[in-house]
């Protein structure tokens, strides 16, 4: 299972039955080690078509792999108590895969080259965060510098690095609605994070996908509008 459906999953999981994912500070360090597995960067994209794709932002993936392969996947998501959440139904005999893949209404796979793939691992070190890394069962939840989950809230916006061991780090990025009111630091943090992973995918990964197909056992679940 590729690491990214893990992380999803688990994350989605643990926000549901009210699970706060716990943070701790390590030294600071570089964020991206020279031999990560992959960069694992999600976040929400309004589309301003409810009709379509129902009254939660796409998600929009991007997968990036030591390789040099970087793949966008978006997909729809529904309402959850804690936000949106990927729109799928986990049933006991379902396998985490198919599971993750259905809600995906479209995907793109570029292959950067040397250059293209430095630049954007440069632009990731100057995220304000402190990385924490834990193993993939026992994931922890980093934040901006200055930034602490007050929140049950889904993040806008997710940050993994996987790297051997196997070893993960989880960068958490919240909408403003969901900030830390009293630390002005934080929403200046979050904000320049924000910029950064954006800037960082931007000339690869356009926010919403020219093409797409809902399947219609998805697309009943969508809270859409006529």
């Amino acid at each position: 299972m590729r690491i990214g459906s893990l992380i999803a999953l688990t994350t989605a999981i643990f926000v549901a039955i009210g699970v706060a994912l716990v943070s701790s500070v390590t030294s600071d360090g570089t964020h991206v080690p020279d031999d990560f597995d992959e960069i694992y960067y999600v976040r929400n994209v309004e589309h301003n078509r409810p009709w379509t794709f129902g009254d939660c932002p796409l998600g929009r993936e991007v997968v990036v792999q030591r390789t040099g392969r970087l793949q966008i996947s978006w997909y729809v998501q529904r309402a959850d108590i804690h936000g949106c959440v990927r729109a799928f139904d986990l049933g006991p005999s379902d396998s985490i895969d198919a599971v993750m893949e259905a809600p995906v209404i479209a995907r793109k796979v570029v292959m950067l080259n040397q250059s293209s793939l430095q630049e954007l691992l440069k632009r990731l070190e100057s995220l304000r965060w402190q990385a924490d890394w834990s193993g993939p069962k026992n994931m922890d939840e980093s934040y901006s510098t200055d930034c602490k989950r007050t929140t049950d809230a889904l993040p806008g916006r997710s940050l993994a690095i996987a790297a051997p061991g196997p070893k993960i780090s989880v960068l958490s990025i919240f909408d403003k609605m969901a900030r830390q009111p009293a630390e002005a630091s934080c929403a200046t943090n979050e904000i320049a994070n924000a910029k950064v992973l954006d800037t960082a995918v931007a000339p690869f990964a356009p926010l919403l996908p020219a093409q797409y197909h809902i399947r219609p056992a998805i697309a009943e679940r969508l809270n859409r509008e006529r």
